[in-house]
């Protein structure tokens, strides 16, 4: 656990994620506020209506893209479990196939990462299956 000493709070980082502040006069005892670090980061003091309302649709972008990227490893790993355990993949390669497309239609990937993700995929079940 690091400390740096401000003027009046000590920041107490807990892991890399997250930290705690206290107060120096009791730096013993933890202040009950704890801050995420991603979403501090993301924070913005823009005065500008329109880039506030820039910065709300960016965070929900990145949001909604982060879920389609996770969803996407998740039914890749599930058509790779598939297969390495001799069950039929065409069902799971379909629908494989259609995220990524999906995903490279709404701009979350390159089509050319679509494209090269699909090819591996195929190759790598045919190989196990």
């Amino acid at each position: 656990m690091t400390e740096v000493i401000f003027s009046s709070v000590a920041i107490s980082l807990v892991s890399d994620r997250s930290f705690r502040l206290l107060p120096l006069e009791c730096s013993d005892a933890f202040l009950h506020l704890r801050i995420d670090i991603e979403t501090a980061k993301y924070q913005t003091m823009a005065n500008i209506k329109s880039q506030i309302k820039r910065n709300k649709q960016n965070e929900t972008l990145r949001l909604r893209n982060k879920a389609v990227r996770s969803e996407l490893k998740t039914r890749e790993k599930a058509v790779t479990t598939a297969a390495t355990a001799g069950e039929p993949t065409d069902e799971l390669l379909r629908s494989v196939q259609k995220r990524l497309d999906m995903a490279a239609q709404k701009g979350v990937i390159h089509r050319n990462e679509a494209a090269r993700r699909k090819s591996r995929l195929i190759a790598r079940a045919a190989k196990l299956g």
